[in-house]
């Protein structure tokens, strides 16, 4: 949309790939292969060494197989993600918040036929993301039905550096309320759910905050962008859009970005650095992104915090088993793995392409040649799309 349609050019440099063996899952050959060791967590590295003499079986459909897959292979990029975050150091104020995405639903309890854990609740973890958003969007949904006509709204400004990106960001907020209160003040019903978004440019190392909105009608969404362009003379008409919105499922659109986190490079998937995203993750801190306009908040969705806070998922993952168990989070094996019997919980079997995209994720996030002030130009990237939730 508008701006956000742009491409940056600019170049990284390609490094190997490389291809990591899962552990033998099979009872037959004895204890199966034993399974490689990584130093990104001693925690991580405790785990693998109990598996040296251990064979790891799978479980016979013990739960909703699609959904504790997608949220094994949620974690396993987290982590890949998280570890450039957490290289940081001092560095950054927000350490001890990567580390603990890095322990994020690490232990998985069974029991009286529910999973449940303990999730750190933090925006850049794609898991509790995935848990979010699909929260955020069953609240949400009661009033989009209300609207006959919805329109989907971008608002922009141009890009701005690191440093000045945390007073923008909250000008921008306190700027689109004004703005809100002049298109009513207009005669217009006016009515919204917003959402803030941050891109980042590769190749120019700069920010790009702005605004998607639901709008419950035309004239409020044209009304929007006329009074915004008015109050943010910088702004350019040709960067805003309008456009209609087809039907509720296309609103979830609005809800779905929470979880793109990565940059394409010459046609392949791979991270920001990670410098980059700790910038915007600080610009972000203690601040909402998804917010209504125009009306009461819905009550199910203002219970679901959309700041960095630990998630309390009382109702867990429903399974067939009553067994009680205790899985915890083995990285070489992309799963949990229940250390009393073998067992994994998940059964999840990374593609090729996904573990050659976690390969490129640990290479480019740890980086430092990637750091934004020393972005280089190269050819065929996209900006990152980060939807901060």
């Amino acid at each position: 949309m508008g701006a956000d349609r742009q491409r940056d050019a600019g170049a990284t440099g390609a490094g190997s790939e490389t291809r990591r063996e899962r552990p033998n899952k099979s009872l037959s050959g004895g204890a199966g292969a034993e399974p490689p060791r990584e130093a990104r967590s001693a925690a991580l590295l405790d785990t693998t060494a109990q598996l040296t003499h251990r064979p790891i079986v799978s479980l016979t459909a013990p739960c909703p197989a699609t959904v504790l897959q997608k949220r094994a292979r949620a974690k396993s990029f987290s982590e890949r993600l998280v570890g450039g975050l957490v290289d940081l150091g001092g560095d950054t104020p927000l350490r001890h918040s990567y580390l603990r995405t890095q322990s994020c639903a690490s232990l998985l309890r069974q029991e009286n036929g529910k999973i449940t854990g303990k999730y750190c609740g933090n925006r850049w973890c794609v898991v509790c993301n995935r848990i979010r958003t699909a929260k955020l969007y069953e609240a949400y949904l009661p009033a989009l039905l209300q609207w006959e006509h919805r329109y989907f709204v971008t608002l922009t400004i141009p890009n701005c550096s690191g440093k000045s990106l945390h007073a923008k960001v909250r000008e921008l907020i306190a700027g689109l309320r004004r703005v809100g209160q002049y298109v009513r003040r207009d005669g217009h019903d006016f009515a919204a759910i917003r959402k803030l978004e941050i891109t980042y440019s590769l190749a120019r190392g700069d920010f790009h905050p702005h605004f998607h909105l639901i709008v419950n009608s035309q004239a409020a969404a044209d009304a929007l962008v006329t009074r915004w362009l008015i109050y943010f003379p910088e702004a350019r008409g040709i960067a805003q859009d309008v456009r209609r919105c087809e039907s509720v499922a296309a609103a979830a659109e609005l809800f779905k970005y929470f979880t793109k986190l990565t940059v394409k490079i010459d046609g392949r998937y791979s991270a920001p650095p990670a410098r980059a995203l700790d910038t915007i993750f600080k610009s972000m801190r203690k601040l909402r992104t998804i917010q209504p306009m125009g009306f009461k908040g819905v009550a199910t969705a203002e219970a679901i915090t959309d700041e960095d806070g630990e998630l309390n998922l009382r109702a867990g993952t429903v399974v067939k088993s009553a067994r009680i168990a205790d899985f915890e989070w083995l990285s070489t094996s992309f799963d949990w793995v229940d250390f009393s019997t073998g067992e994994v919980l998940a059964d999840f079997e990374p593609s090729q392409k996904f573990l050659a995209l976690l390969d490129r994720i640990e290479r480019d996030a740890y980086s430092p040649a990637r750091a934004p002030d020393a972005a280089q130009a190269a050819s065929n990237i996209d900006s990152v799309q980060l939807a901060q939730h």
